[in-house]
């Protein structure tokens, strides 16, 4: 009878909950107003919003969560639908914009893309940009992410000049963190949680300070700017001394991302704050909205830090290979993408029969299974929990072999096999890593092998009846070759807000990524993961991110008058298309094919280079403006994003040629189904020696004629600009068809000189660019 009675119970406690519910529960909105429509009767903006908040109907319940006063004039609150509609009709009201929750896009590499202390086997010669810049000491980068654990030797400040002066920055007091743990290396670390807490309510474990307790925050940190730390490895693995890529570069950390993710108005405020402080870099190793540049905050708020003299760098995303799938899209934002480097952590599995299967391992030799085990197929998971309890009786002892899609955790299905007995993994991931290329630090012992690879096992499997194997991990391999492949999940291009914007801009090292790590979580970040280390390997673009970062921190000291978009033409026009097999171009790795623009961007990370690029195409933010005026945008709009009011002064005709006048590195030209021929205009700056001439020279783009006016450039003068023209036209092939898409390089070659300065062109079909976007 009781039993019978519970479902009717249950039934009339939820409807009784569900009654209780408010009708109109607030959310959190951030609001922008015009900051010089204030009245003059209140002395500060706060006075003025509390006012707004007042008048409102009904009044707001709970304080401002946020207020902005650095690169806007504004606030977040928690409102009901009436409280908006009211705030909405205010006068000195821009824009409303809703909360967001966004997601982290989750050694030798600072070698490997050229920056050495020493010279190595890949370095015929020390870093001049470490010893021009010295090593990044006046340049500070502002992290935005999970936090840092401070203790950690890669932030150590001995022997750090004084903090550099123009940093006006400090240490947030919080839990288990206060201001001594900073020093002359960590010089910031502020949190920010009121968008956070005000969504999630209970924030259970959460801990309200700058302190790392996930790691992700502290890996990027070591990244960008981690200093040198000898015996530095993963269980032996990648055993060398780690150090960032601007290992004197301080670093001031703005914790936005909690357990459940990173809230917009929070990572807004951290902007404003990181502003304040004087950071000359911002790094964003984090997710993006991909929305019309006047609706979106980060966008907007990168804008107005690029117009102070601030570089915003942002990873590209971890939803690759698709096309379209690019995070960051706004021309002043550089947006990276990632690739390997030239170091694996090979390890292979000897079946039954004798065959070899090659693949990768952070799994010690010791940790090994010590003789052949039996070999149980799983196939491919996806609710991987329950196919592990259904198939749990016959696991103990063996070795088991699966492969995922997107969207489920390999580390947490080797936790489960672990659980139910199993010995080992032999783990592919379909789509993600089809070359095997990604070694990942499970707690169960386990190499990746290439997709490809599990036919050869399903084939074994069926013909032997009692399959077996054991696993050889061989630690780590150093100049292995080809390198650098473009990573598969690294997002692709075209830009999805405007297509003639080459996104990503860079390829960086982004795979089996040593750096620091906080001894609160293992290096699964599982919770039964119980594994204490200093080093960990991890994956993603978020890896890739910070790599450019610390090389835009080199930069900015090494000249200190260039701008954010001189900085970012530098490493665009120097960067690499080839990898290191005899000249042969970067390859793909989802697709094993020459990978292109909407990949790599211009090219892998080359900042020595940078450092003297020959030729510079300038930014500046009148090209931006001119640039927003050709995306058709109202003069409200425009005024959302660059501050203030802007008169195009021209019709719509005309609004496509303005598109065609950024001044950006790399070229995009998108032409309509009958259209013939396609022009564009750049200009260059020269920061080489005078009296240079420049030839220019184009690779590739079968299918269009390209004329390049004037085909050579002659400065007579240092700062010296010059403009010229680049023009395709469509020619038939032998069949008398047309291309919808072609891609290639032109680059200026210093005669006589050193200097190439190369830039990626495309040419994308109206309809092609427009079935890609259609899809997503």
């Amino acid at each position: 009878m009781h039993i019978l009675l519970l479902p009717l119970l249950l039934s009339l406690i939820l409807r009784s909950t569900q009654n209780q519910q408010p009708s109109n529960p607030p959310k959190t909105f951030i609001i922008l107003s015009d900051g010089a429509s204030k009245p003059t009767v209140f002395p500060t903006h706060t006075h003025w919003f509390k006012s707004m908040a007042s008048s409102i109907n009904p009044p707001l319940s709970k304080p401002f969560i946020h207020t902005y006063s650095t690169l806007f004039r504004g606030f977040s609150a928690a409102l009901t639908k009436t409280q908006l509609r009211h705030i909405k009709k205010m006068n000195g009201v821009l824009a409303v914009f809703p909360d967001e929750t966004l997601q982290l896009h989750t050694t030798r590499s600072p070698e490997f893309i050229g920056l050495c202390v020493k010279t190595t086997p890949i370095c015929q010669e020390t870093s001049r940009l470490l010893k021009i810049s010295k090593n990044g000491s006046e340049s500070v980068i502002g992290i935005l992410d999970t936090g840092i654990w401070p203790e950690h030797p890669s932030f150590q400040d001995q022997g750090l000049d004084p903090i550099p002066s123009h940093f006006k920055g400090h240490c947030q007091d919080g839990q288990d963190f206060n201001k001594s743990h900073c020093n002359r290396k960590l010089i910031g670390a502020k949190y920010f949680s009121g968008g956070y807490e005000t969504m999630v309510k209970n924030l259970g474990g959460e801990i309200l300070s700058a302190r790392d307790y996930d790691g992700h925050g502290t890996h990027v940190a070591s990244i960008a700017a981690g200093r040198s730390v000898s015996g530095a490895g993963f269980y032996g693995f990648a055993g060398v001394v780690s150090g960032g890529v601007a290992p004197e570069s301080r670093i001031s950390v703005y914790k936005v991302c909690w357990f459940n993710g990173c809230l917009l108005s929070d990572i807004v405020k951290a902007f404003d704050e990181a502003v304040k402080d004087g950071v000359n870099v911002i790094s964003m190793s984090l997710g993006s909205l991909k929305l019309p540049f006047y609706m979106d905050l980060i966008a907007i708020s990168a804008f107005r830090a690029s117009e102070k003299g601030i570089s915003v760098i942002a990873s590209a995303g971890n939803e690759g290979p698709e096309k379209g799938s690019v995070s960051y899209l706004a021309p002043w934002i550089t947006t990276v993408g990632a690739g390997t480097i030239d170091r694996d952590f090979p390890a292979s599995v000897k079946l039954g029969n004798g065959k070899i299967i090659k693949g990768q391992s952070l799994t010690p030799q010791s940790e090994m299974p010590r003789k052949n085990r039996r070999l149980l197929f799983f196939g491919k998971i996806t609710s991987h929990s329950h196919q592990i309890f259904r198939n749990s009786s016959s696991l103990k002892g063996s070795i088991v072999i699966c492969y995922t899609g997107k969207g489920v955790s390999r580390s947490t299905v080797g936790m489960w096999l672990k659980s139910k007995g199993a010995v080992a993994m032999i783990i592919s991931h379909e789509q993600f890593d089809p070359l095997g290329l990604i070694a990942e630090p499970h707690v169960l012992p386990t190499i990746t092998i290439p997709i490809s690879a599990i036919h050869s096992l399903k084939s074994y499997l069926s013909s032997s009846l009692n399959p077996t194997a054991t696993i050889f991990s061989k630690g780590t391999a150093l100049c292995v070759r080809p390198a650098p492949i473009l990573a598969s999940f690294s997002c692709r291009g075209p830009n999805q807000v405007e297509p003639t914007v080459l996104k990503p801009d860079l390829m960086a090292p982004g795979v089996n990524i040593l750096g620091s790590w906080t001894p609160h979580v293992g290096p699964t970040n599982l919770v039964s993961d119980t594994r204490v280390i200093g080093f960990n390997i991890q994956t993603g673009t978020s890896m890739a991110c910070p790599h450019v970062s610390g090389a835009v921190s080199l930069l900015k000291a090494a000249h200190p008058s260039w701008s954010p978009g001189t900085i970012k033409s530098a490493l665009m026009t120097t960067a690499r298309v080839a990898g290191n097999l005899a000249g042969k171009l970067i390859s793909d790795e989802s697709s094993g094919q020459n990978s292109g623009p909407l990949g790599i961007g211009s090219g892998f990370l080359q900042p020595e280079k940078a450092l003297d690029p020959g030729l510079v195409y300038d930014l500046e933010h009148e090209d931006y403006t001119v640039f927003l005026c050709g995306l058709n945008y109202s003069p409200k709009q425009i005024r959302l994003v660059v501050g203030k009011w802007v008169d195009c002064g021209v019709g719509s005709r005309e609004k496509d040629y303005l598109l065609t006048k950024l001044n950006y590195p790399a070229v995009v030209m998108v032409m309509g189904l009958n259209q013939e021929w396609v022009g564009v205009r750049r200009r260059v700056r020269n920061v080489g020696s005078s009296g240079c001439k420049y030839r220019a020279r184009v690779v590739g783009l079968s299918g269009f004629d390209v004329e390049i006016r004037p085909k050579r450039l002659r400065f007579r003068r240092f700062g010296e600009r010059l403009e010229y023209e680049v023009g395709v036209k469509r020619v038939k092939d032998e069949r008398g068809n047309l291309r919808n898409f072609s891609v290639g390089w032109f680059k200026w070659e210093e005669e006589g000189g050193q200097h190439i300065v190369r830039s990626p062109v495309l040419v994308l079909e109206d309809d092609f660019v427009r079935g890609i976007l259609h899809k997503l």
